[in-house]
Formats: structure tokens, sequence, C-alpha cells
């Protein structure tokens, strides 16, 4: 498979990142830094909207598998972002922002279907990793909430819940890495740099609020440092597990998967 290069068959798909990671950015900033009302949400839902347009579009337009799968992954699990706020601040705007999201799911698992079919065969990113990426994070947050909701009965703390949610994160990205390691190369190449994009997301807002709290003069919970350790260990294993995944002598081709 192709390495990626900022080329003409996979910049569409490369702008289509940073916007979804950009957004991703200025979403967590007008949560963070105001309090959004009626006005600032339908503006947000609106400017979100035709991000995705954008997004699906430039997708399409893309020509490199790798590339393809990976941008429209990305936006399936991330565009548009949340607005956790939305029903609070306007319930018509948060119901049409619902369906809205909804359809940017269908839309962006066609683009991932149709990215892993034209890829050449015997295909190199296997279906499981795949699979994977979508499913593990839902899973284990469903894992984390109940196991918050029980360790704070229990313990009446906060420690316990903490590090139920750094054990349950750091479960979905290893299980993901371990499933894509075993599938092959191409398959751990790509799910690395999609827990790249993920983990860095995540670091910058969790740097965000640092420094947004020391701004403001506010408390600032030590679990925001604890998160940036987890996040970037868990990177760095992925970096491990890439570069071990590489030096690894290549397998003998499989047989072409039938259509």
């Amino acid at each position: 498979m192709e390495k990626i290069k900022l080329q003409k068959n996979t910049l569409p798909c490369v702008i289509a990142i940073i916007i979804t990671v950009g957004i991703q950015a200025f979403e967590k900033i007008i949560e963070i830094a105001t309090d959004p009302g009626q006005a600032t949400g339908l503006i947000c839902a609106m400017f979100y909207t035709l991000c995705v347009a954008v997004v699906y579009y430039l997708i399409t337009k893309g020509t490199s598998s790798f590339m393809g799968i990976l941008a429209a992954l990305l936006a399936l699990k991330m565009m548009p972002p949340k607005m956790n706020y939305l029903t609070s601040v306007t319930p018509d705007g948060s119901m049409l922002y619902f369906i809205v999201s909804k359809v940017a799911v269908v839309l962006f698992a066609v683009l991932v279907y149709r990215f892993y079919r034209e890829q050449e065969q015997p295909r190199a990113i296997k279906p499981l990793p795949i699979l994977i990426i979508i499913v593990a994070v839902p899973f284990f947050n469903e894992i984390s909430a109940f196991a918050n909701n029980y360790l704070l009965y229990k313990t009446g703390s906060m420690v316990m819940p903490y590090l139920a949610q750094y054990a349950c994160y750091a479960a979905a990205v290893l299980v993901t890495l371990a499933v894509a390691y075993a599938s092959g190369k191409e398959s751990m190449r790509f799910a690395a740099y999609f827990e790249f994009c993920a983990l860095g997301i995540n670091t910058v807002r969790q740097i965000g609020k640092i420094a947004y709290y020391g701004a403001s003069g506010q408390h600032i919970s030590k679990s925001y440092f604890l998160w940036i350790v987890v996040l970037v260990a868990l990177a760095v294993i992925a970096f491990v597990m890439l570069k071990r995944s590489e030096k690894a002598k290549p397998a003998e081709e499989p047989v072409a998967e039938a259509e």
C-alpha cells in the first residue's frame, strides 16, 4: 500500500482530517471558555453541519484507500462534534442536530466501506481492526460509566472512578492496537495513525482545560495531568508497536479475499 504523501490523491483527505481535528478543538474551546446561549448554539450547530458536508465532499475526492478509510473513520467517530449544552439552550435545534449526526454516521460509514472495497487485492487493511476502532471506545465507555457510579457509591471518593476511567480508555486503545498488530503491518499502521490523531486531540483537550482554568484562577484538577500522562504513554506504546510491526518479517501473501 502507498505511503502517505501530500499529493493529489491524499491531499483532500488530509484536509478533511485537519478540519475534523480542528472542529473538535474549536468546540471544546466554546464549551470551556464561554457560556453558550441559544444564538451561539444555533450558529455553531449550523457551522458544524456545513463542516460535515465539506469533510464528506473532500473525502469523496480522495483516491488513496489508506487515507480515505482513515479520514472517513475519523469523521465517523468525531463529526459533527457533540454539543452537550444544545438541548438546554434550543431543544428544536438539538433535534435537528441529532438528525444531522445520525445522517453523518451513515454517510461516513458508506465511505469507509467504499474505500475498504477499493483496496487492491489482497486487502492490506483488514476489516476486524476497523470494526474494533468503531466499537471499542463505546464498549469500554459503557463499562467506565457503570464502574464510576459503583465505585463512587462504594468508596465515596473520586480516586477509584478516575482510575476506572483511565483503565477503560487504555483498554480500548490497547485492544485496538493488539488486534491491528495481529492483522498485519498495514492494519497496524492504519490503527496507529488513527490513535495518534485521537490521542492528540484528547491531549490538546486536557492541556486546554489546564490553560483555561489556570488563566482564570480556578482550581486545576490533578486528573487533567494524569490524563496527559496516560495519553502520552498510550501514544508511545502505539509508536513502539508500529515500529515493531514494520521490522517484522513479511508473512506469506494471503489468499485474495472473496468479493
